[in-house]
């Protein structure tokens, strides 16, 4: 029946909303009413809260879903363009058969891409390293720009440098690198609607010890 204030303040500390005393009853029904009242607030806000950030994450699933689409155009114009060569005469068995890799290439990006947006729907957020060349990969790159874009304005180089006895090739998300290289050389190309040059440059250094 009778407590200290100390161990008033280590039970309120501890989570309790309010305490009671024997001599003081009259105060046990108002004060489990107060609490059914705070109960239901707390279940209201925490439902609200639960619907912000349902509705924050549909929002950036719906970013997300906007921004690869617009990067789907870019392998979609790959795959028209290497269509309509290989529809043309004359062209030799090898080149068809590079043809056919550069579409294949192109369908595994974009169903990758599809797959980013079903993982982040899911709250998942997958990362797949693998052993990547580097010049190789830049290369690629290049080319396939060349492949899509249908404007001359806009030049592509690419150069590299890289030191003696350092090994080309790193562990990378080939595909999420893919998409942000072409992200920035996109934007590259909207920032000069005059025309002009973009150059990728590699430069590959020996770590230090």
């Amino acid at each position: 029946g009778v407590i200290g204030e100390d161990v008033a303040v280590a039970a309120m500390k501890a989570g309790a909303h309010d305490y009671i005393m024997n001599g003081n009853l009259a105060r046990l029904v108002p004060a489990v009413e107060r609490e059914l009242r705070e109960a239901e607030v707390r279940q209201a806000r925490k439902q609200a809260e639960e619907q912000l950030r349902l509705s924050e994450r549909l929002r950036t699933v719906g970013e997300l879903t906007a921004s690869i689409i617009h990067d789907l155009k870019n392998p979609m114009q790959v795959i028209l363009g290497t269509t309509e060569l290989l529809e043309a005469e004359g062209v030799s068995v090898e080149r068809r058969a590079k043809g056919r890799r550069a579409i294949d290439r192109q369908v595994q990006r974009m169903l990758a891409m599809t797959q980013d947006i079903l993982d982040f729907a899911r709250g998942e957020t997958n990362i797949s390293p693998t052993p990547v060349n580097l010049p190789e990969f830049c290369q690629e790159i290049v080319d396939t720009y060349k492949q899509s874009s249908t404007e001359g304005n806009i030049r592509i180089s690419y150069t590299e440098q890289m030191e003696s006895k350092t090994s080309p090739t790193v562990l990378l998300d080939r595909e999420k690198i893919w998409r942000v290289m072409t992200n920035l050389i996109g934007n590259a190309k909207e920032a000069m609607p005059e025309g002009g040059e973009i150059r990728l440059h590699l430069r590959i250094r020996q770590k230090e010890a």
